[in-house]
């Protein structure tokens, strides 16, 4: 009964081997096919975090960039700020305006106006600084003069230039009261 139903023979048996390894070889074939396709999809999921990274990367570059310029630039900026006009002690003739450079780089050419009156005019000393440097304060002493005053304030004007090539001028009007 074996005989009949498989009837091997020696060349059958090999043609059954061959068979097995043919399927085999599809099957393994097939597998490499499937296991390629995963790993396509996989190499492009991980391109897409990889640009999705790239990109996140470069704005923070791009960023501290753009923070390295700012502080370029604040480097080369000077503020100065009225801190007010106050008597000089022992010498009720005279007043002085007080002034700070809350900046990083030195004001230079500085010119000063009281009641659009240029200081230099008003001092009893004809020596004005016309430097301030950063982190510093410096008082400017000059005549006091009742035509300075309008409505119990002085008007100060001040221009400068520093570092950033870029003219600067502030006005404040600063009460006589206070």
């Amino acid at each position: 009964m074996n005989k009949f139903l498989f009837n091997l023979s020696e060349n059958s048996s090999l043609d059954l081997l061959g068979v097995v390894f043919s399927a085999a070889s599809a099957l393994f074939a097939g597998l490499a096919v499937i296991a390629a396709k995963q790993a396509e999809r996989t190499s492009k999921k991980t391109l897409e975090r990889q640009i999705k990274i790239d990109e996140a990367l470069l704005k923070i570059e791009e960023d501290r960039e753009r923070d390295r310029r700012k502080e370029l630039e604040a480097s080369k900026k000077s503020k100065l700020v009225i801190e007010g006009i106050y008597p000089v002690p022992k010498n009720m003739s005279q007043v002085e305006l007080k002034l700070f450079n809350e900046g990083q780089a030195t004001a230079r050419n500085i010119k000063i106006y009281v009641a659009d009156i240029p200081l230099h005019e008003l001092q009893l000393v004809k020596s004005q600084k016309d430097f301030i440097n950063p982190r510093s304060a410096e008082a400017f002493p000059f005549r006091y003069e009742p035509n300075l005053i309008v409505n119990n304030k002085f008007r100060v004007r001040i221009a400068w230039e520093d570092e950033s090539g870029i003219p600067t001028e502030i006005e404040k009007e600063i009460d006589n009261r206070a």
